[in-house]
């Protein structure tokens, strides 16, 4: 799914398995990808010559990915209990997955796991740039509200990294996003690492 901004269209291509069930469809699949559509479509179709992950990347992981995620829950699951839950089955088996390569203990692991997702090149990070990542996102979003993800996107062309973004567009730069998201982090990996 994407923006093609010289055609001025977006476009999602999506399949599924002809044996595919109820139990194997996911109802945030659609409504992911169409966030997609609309983040490039924000931004413009913006690329960065840089990787997810560096300095002067525009886009990191866990933005694409995570907050297609926050968003596509909120769509596809508009009862906030079905929502929430979803959210939580998605990290809890993140949390399990990888339970013994991290762990998050305190507000220090929780920025290093947002740092790790700032790139998906691992399978770990990929895992976590989705499941992490949404819980980031529904923070931002819900701190500062689902007209300031507009405005993050819309400023993408405007400025020269995922920082100066940030800086522009809420007033505090990346770290002190981190920081500022890590308790909320921290709280919902707990709850979800107890309940294993």
């Amino acid at each position: 799914a994407g923006f093609i901004n010289s055609e001025n269209r977006g476009y999602y291509l999506g399949h599924t398995a002809s044996f595919a069930k109820m139990e194997t469809f996911w109802p945030e699949i659609a409504p992911h990808e169409m966030a997609h559509v609309l983040q490039f479509y924000l931004s413009r179709g913006t690329s960065s010559n840089c990787g997810e992950g560096q300095e002067c990347s525009k886009y990191h992981g866990h933005s694409i990915e995570g907050s297609a995620n926050t968003l596509g829950m909120a769509i596809a699951f508009p009862i906030l209990p079905w929502y929430s839950d979803e959210m939580d089955k998605i990290l809890k088996n993140g949390i399990r997955g990888y339970k013994s390569q991290i762990s998050v203990k305190n507000k220090e692991d929780a920025i290093s796991l947002f740092k790790l997702i700032e790139s998906r090149n691992t399978e770990m990070s990929q895992e976590f740039s989705y499941s992490a990542g949404q819980v980031l996102w529904e923070y931002f979003i819900g701190t500062y509200g689902f007209k300031k993800w507009i405005e993050f996107n819309l400023n993408i062309p405007k400025t020269a990294n995922f920082g100066e973004n940030l800086k522009f567009t809420v007033g505090i730069d990346k770290q002190g996003f981190y920081e500022a998201a890590a308790p909320y982090f921290l709280s919902v990996w707990e709850r979800l690492a107890k309940e294993g």
